[in-house]
């Protein structure tokens, strides 16, 4: 069994871990929303500027490949939420545990962090966001594919 100061001295070991894990996640997010957004983008422009005229089945298949891609993206995106919400879960806990929500244990004014910070992180609406703006850059770019006739 590990004494306090053992096990004080491994929570702040593993706590600039999992913080960083946080923004980690939370970049992926939007590095996936980005990178998605853009690719549906170049295919509205493309399909725009090139005014091709596609055959119903080349139509369909176009179509296809944008709802594809647009669940591809979209997966990804939940996938990083998801490894997210583990993580700040863990650095919740980390917090708790290194007493970051007692009041006076470390600041004589009151906690180090308000108690709210326990909870707001679980009304993000930040991936939502990013899931509607997907969804309608793909409706932009499938009526652009079945306009392309």
């Amino acid at each position: 069994m590990i004494d306090a100061e053992e096990k004080r001295a491994t929570l702040l070991a593993v706590y600039p871990l999992f913080k960083e894990e946080v923004y980690r996640r939370r970049e992926q997010i939007m590095r996936w929303t980005a990178i998605g957004a853009v690719s549906l983008s170049t295919v509205i422009l493309i399909l725009v500027l090139a005014q091709a005229r596609l055959s119903s089945g080349s139509r369909l298949l176009l179509m296809a490949a944008i709802l594809l891609l647009t669940v591809t993206f979209a997966s990804l995106i939940i996938q990083q939420q998801r490894r997210h919400q583990q993580a700040k879960q863990t650095l919740i806990d980390l917090e708790q545990a290194l007493g970051f929500f007692d009041d006076q244990a470390i600041l004589s004014q009151g906690s180090l962090y308000p108690a709210h910070w326990q909870t707001d992180w679980k009304r993000d609406t930040t991936v939502g966001w990013s899931l509607i703006l997907l969804g309608l850059l793909a409706l932009i770019a499938i009526l652009a594919a079945a306009s392309a006739s």
